[in-house]
């Protein structure tokens, strides 16, 4: 019985001990186990750290490229060059600074085709409003048979020209060219103006901004030389001009495209054509009463960088007067325009002895009478394809006729 007892105590204690081992090792099992958890728990955090610095960021990135900035200080001088000994285009040697090497996609933004850094807005055919506008100037050149030639410029957007060279819309290019052709074709009375093909030649120039909706100083220069040549009359040579930049400039586009990075972070310069012809101006109401002695330039402030092209006869609702010092030639210019027409008041002073502008959409008289009580020998109707294809606007012509 005694032996029993021993054979079972010692079974006993092997069995406890075994016990004990196989406790120990689970143990160590489990703590292996918790620490490995962890140590992945420490890792995916990391990975998840490193995820959320990435995307930080790719935000960051993000909102630099739309962010708009203030414009810096004192960046914005004007830049006043010697006057061009030749009748080519000169190059200022202060320019705008660019953020780095310029982008060469095409985009649409907010409606806005980017071509590089250029905005465009895009222009198509309205083959019932290209016949209407023909018809309104037609009929106002009827009615100044014999008091005053009557000439139609329509001048295409800058899209028309560039988009030839675009990747997915060189239709905007060609039907913007039938357009102008349509509209000259249909003009009987009046005398066409081809701006299309004066702007075409010099497309390598600065000819329209990158940055705002509107041509510069130096397409609306072509398009008077044009303009002039067609008129039969006398032109100053564009060595005659003093030219004057102004840098980083963004125009309109920077709202219209929502601070889009490719036009916000590539700036342009402002260029002014200053005409060394003497001259003085007196800027009207929009009845032509009240006359007050003003230069056709404007000073913009900095502050107000995207408004500059304000800086040709302060905007659409100043009418002006210009009497040239110079020209006595007995003809006498009345421009009826939109905007675009407000860049044309530098370039025709040695053209015409008086030169009349106003705004289509402001003028609050009768235009035939106006041409004839002033003596006025030659009217030009100069505005961008969207002012000639808007039934709102070109309706316009009728109205200040009969009003």
């Amino acid at each position: 019985m005694s032996v029993s007892l021993g054979v079972i105590e010692i079974k006993r204690n092997k069995f406890l001990s075994a016990f004990v081992v196989l406790s120990l090792a689970l143990c160590i099992v489990l703590t292996s186990c918790s620490n490995k958890g962890a140590n992945q728990q420490n890792e995916s955090s990391q990975v998840i750290s490193s995820e959320a610095i990435q995307s930080q960021e790719v935000s960051e990135i993000i909102s630099s490229e739309i962010t708009i900035e203030s414009e810096p200080e004192s960046t914005s001088a004007v830049q006043s060059e010697s006057k061009p000994t030749t009748s080519q285009p000169t190059s200022s040697t202060v320019s705008s600074t660019p953020a780095g090497p310029a982008p060469t996609q095409e985009k649409m933004v907010n409606g806005i085709l980017i071509m590089g850094t250029r905005a465009l807005e895009l222009v198509g055919r309205n083959a019932t409003q290209e016949k209407k506008y023909a018809e309104y100037v037609n009929k106002f050149a009827d009615d100044l048979s014999g008091t005053a030639k009557v000439y139609s410029m329509v001048i295409p957007k800058a899209s028309v020209i560039y988009t030839a060279d675009s990747i997915g819309y060189k239709n905007v290019a060609k039907n913007g060219a039938a357009s102008l052709e349509n509209i000259k074709n249909n003009l009987t009375s009046a005398i066409n103006v081809d701006a299309y093909t004066a702007l075409n030649a010099h497309k390598g120039e600065e000819i329209y901004a990158r940055t705002d909706h509107h041509w510069t100083a130096y397409g609306a220069f072509y398009a008077a030389q044009e303009f002039a040549k067609v008129a039969n009359t006398s032109f100053d040579d564009i060595s005659t001009y003093t030219v004057e930049r102004r840098a980083n400039y963004v125009g309109t586009m920077r709202k219209y495209t929502n601070g889009y990075y490719a036009i916000v972070n590539y700036p342009e310069d402002f260029i002014k054509l200053v005409p060394s012809t003497p001259y003085t101006a007196e800027r009207y109401s929009s009845y032509f009463t009240n006359p007050q002695a003003r230069d056709i330039f404007y000073h913009i402030s900095d502050s107000n960088v995207s408004s500059w092209y304000l800086t040709f006869i302060g905007g659409d609702s100043n009418f002006f007067k210009i009497k040239s010092q110079s020209c006595t030639n007995g003809r006498k210019l009345f421009i009826i325009k939109d905007s675009y027409g407000n860049a044309l008041a530098p370039f025709f002073m040695g053209s015409f002895e008086e030169i009349y502008i106003v705004d289509l959409r402001e003028l609050s008289i009768n235009a035939i009478n106006f041409v004839k009580e002033q003596g006025i020998t030659d009217v030009l109707f100069a505005m961008c394809s969207y002012s000639a294809l808007g039934s709102s606007i070109n309706s316009r012509i009728n109205t200040i006729r009969t009003m």
